[in-house]
C-alpha cells in the first residue's frame, strides 16, 4: 500500500519542508534553478516546483535563484485566482506585495480562471519575451 502525505506542514526552524523533506535548498544558488541561472540561462518558475510554493517564492526572490515568477500560489488550485509575480529585470517583486487577484475581475486574463491554461499562456508570454 502506498501512502503519500502531500499535506504543506510549514516551515519549521527557517526550513521548508513538504512531505517530511527538507526543501528549503530549492531557493537557493545550488539548488536546480539557482544552478541554471548560475550559468547564465533565464529561469522562470511557472506551475507547481513543491508542495510548499508559498513558503519557497520569497525564498527564490531573495537569493535571486530565478529571473522570473508567474505561478500560482495554491499548486492545488485547479481555478487558481491568486498568482505570485517576481521580475528580476525591473526588480519587482517581494515577499510583502507579490500578488495580483483577480477573483473580482469580470475578465481574467486569458479569459478564463483555469489553472492549465493560464501555466501556458504566462509561461509563453514570458518566454516570447525573452528571446531575441
Amino acid at each position: 500500500r502506498y501512502l503519500m502525505n502531500i499535506a504543506d506542514t510549514g516551515a519549521t526552524e527557517g526550513k521548508a519542508n513538504c512531505m517530511h523533506a527538507d526543501t528549503t535548498g530549492t531557493a537557493n544558488m545550488t539548488g536546480m534553478f539557482g544552478s541554471f541561472k548560475s550559468a547564465g540561462y533565464e529561469v522562470g518558475v511557472f506551475g507547481k516546483f513543491t508542495n510548499n510554493q508559498v513558503y519557497t517564492f520569497p525564498a527564490l526572490m531573495d537569493n535571486k535563484a530565478v529571473s522570473f515568477i508567474d505561478s500560482a500560489d495554491k499548486f492545488d488550485d485547479y481555478n487558481a485566482q491568486v498568482y505570485v509575480h517576481y521580475n528580476e529585470t525591473n526588480g519587482t517583486g517581494s515577499a510583502s506585495a507579490w500578488k495580483e487577484d483577480f477573483g473580482n475581475s469580470k475578465t481574467p486574463p486569458f479569459g478564463t480562471t483555469y489553472q492549465t491554461s493560464q501555466i501556458g499562456n504566462r509561461s509563453l508570454e514570458w518566454v516570447t519575451s525573452i528571446v531575441k
